[in-house]
């Protein structure tokens, strides 16, 4: 119910965000406690302290999207994967969390489709379609952006990057992963 109430302040141009430093890692970590399961580890690996300019709450909203989906199209004892870090694209330092599983994929013909609306395309998935979506608009809403990428039997990587929290960002040579 959440997720359609939030849609529905997305298309009216009502989605505020209260944004604050936010560490990636304790999110992640606070997301993985409540998604996880005794069959479905959720897995959180951060190479340092990623802290990025956002709304804890609308971030953490995203995450047990993604997550969520995540443990649901993984098979039974399989982990589900965070992994976080800063990363360095075109000379802009980011934010880089992945979600990981190893699922039976996305169809090609659902990838185009992944992120709109009512959008579903996994059976096994049992939503309605608007948990990625929302996953989206919060991202966009951050100016950041979300990819995924993924192979028929391969599983699934949703890649978030996110801009820095200002004061948190050191030289480039001291805190990039690469």
């Amino acid at each position: 119910m959440t997720n359609l109430l939030d849609v529905a302040r997305i298309d009216r141009g009502l989605f505020d965000l209260d944004l604050e430093p936010v560490d990636l890692a304790e999110l992640a970590r606070e997301a993985a406690a409540v998604v996880g399961s005794a069959t479905h580890k959720v897995v959180v690996r951060a190479s340092i302290g990623v802290v990025v300019n956002g709304d804890r709450q609308r971030l953490r909203q995203c995450l047990d999207n993604l997550i969520t989906n995540a443990v649901s199209h993984s098979p039974s004892g399989a982990p589900v994967s965070v992994f976080i870090e800063q990363v360095e694209s075109g000379g802009q330092v980011s934010g880089q969390l992945q979600v990981i599983d190893e699922g039976p994929g996305v169809p090609q013909e659902v990838m185009q489709h992944l992120f709109e609306r009512f959008a579903s395309g996994r059976a096994k998935s049992g939503g309605v379609g608007l948990g990625l979506y929302l996953a989206d608009r919060i991202v966009r809403a951050h100016g950041g952006k979300i990819e995924v990428d993924s192979s028929p039997g391969k599983g699934t990587r949703f890649t978030l990057c996110l801009p820095l929290y200002r004061s948190a960002v050191a030289p480039a040579s001291e805190n990039v992963v690469r």
